[in-house]
């Protein structure tokens, strides 16, 4: 409303409105006819629409036309113009990354590298983002993509850009790796990203990238929920391609949401609370073809990988699940 404000457009529609209001009185006068069909003959006159089912038999309405068709015109387009060129600057503003950003409950990609496209892609392509923006914060010209639900705000990180952002009332950061910083520097850069976005909102969920997994216990120390370092997660991959042929495939899959089975978290239904995990573990199969990898247990989070088949599960728990898709166990 500022903006529209500063651009005039008020003033351009108050102006429209007493041409209408004076246009439609003179013709009521002229040509002896009530104000209401006087009004419509001036907004139709105006808009140069011209439906023809009222028009000036007297001099003095035809005078009244004259004037009003040369300065409707011109109103009307400066109106509309302006308006075009309000929403015209917000794209372009928006575009660089100029614009505060007011969505909540969003997740911001901090930072931009070679792989900011494919991790966007994978956050769109989960359904769980269908009602979810993404900010992108990074310090380039402008956005990197120009699509629905995503938004970008220019800069380096810092008070200042946090707000503009709004990731108080973000749901996740993932900070990404620096490519322009030396790769020494890299993750003394992250750690100290972590520990700035930790004073201005400590409750902020926050996934780091790592270039190097000595920096790990830094990063976590600094206020970091999870850590991925890429190196050393593709090691591990290459690795176990080598001892076991293909199994890179099915990795492959788990972890993407664009394809395949999807590999997601969902809370432990009421009806399986004090229940055994192997007898969950087969209604789940056989009922809603659900295969559960894991519990996600306690006030830390701590994860169980493969339970053992007589352990109780609790209120609480989160289930790591395999399935053809997020609301298999709705």
């Amino acid at each position: 409303m500022q903006q529209l404000h500063e651009q005039k457009v008020h003033t351009v529609a108050t102006a429209a409105f007493f041409l209408l209001a004076i246009g439609g009185g003179l013709f009521s006068i002229t040509e002896e006819m009530n104000f209401v069909d006087s009004l419509w003959w001036a907004v139709v006159t105006m808009t140069t629409v011209g439906y023809g089912d009222i028009s000036p038999a007297s001099t003095g309405g035809k005078l009244v036309g004259v004037v009003l068709m040369l300065t409707g015109i011109g109103i009307v387009g400066l109106f509309t113009a302006t308006v075009a060129s309000v929403f015209v600057e917000n794209k372009i503003l928006e575009h660089k990354g100029m614009r505060d950003v007011l969505t909540d409950n969003h997740i911001v990609l901090c930072g931009w590298n070679s792989q900011g496209t494919n991790i966007l892609k994978e956050l769109k392509a989960d359904a769980k983002m269908e009602y979810s923006d993404i900010v992108i914060l990074a310090e380039i010209e402008q956005s990197p993509v120009y699509e629905e639900q995503v938004h970008f705000v220019k800069g380096s990180l810092n008070h200042d850009t946090i707000k503009k952002a709004n990731i108080e009332n973000a749901s996740t950061v993932i900070l990404l790796s620096d490519d322009s910083v030396e790769s020494g520097y890299r993750d003394a850069k992250t750690v100290m990203d972590i520990l700035l976005l930790k004073k201005a909102c400590p409750n902020l969920y926050i996934c780091a990238e790592l270039a190097d997994s000595i920096t790990v216990n830094h990063a976590l120390q600094a206020g970091a929920n999870e850590v991925v370092v890429v190196s050393d997660f593709r090691s591990k991959l290459l690795a176990q391609a080598a001892l076991d042929h293909g199994i890179t495939g099915m990795v492959s899959e788990l972890v993407s949401n664009r394809y395949g089975n999807v590999f997601y978290k969902t809370p432990l239904p009421d009806s399986y609370v004090n229940r055994e995990f192997f007898n969950i573990f087969c209604d789940m199969k056989k009922s809603r073809n659900v295969i559960c990898l894991g519990i996600q247990r306690g006030s830390d989070d701590t994860v169980i990988t493969n339970p053992k088949e007589d352990l109780l599960l609790e209120q609480g728990d989160m289930l790591l699940v395999v399935a053809e898709s997020r609301d298999a166990l709705a």
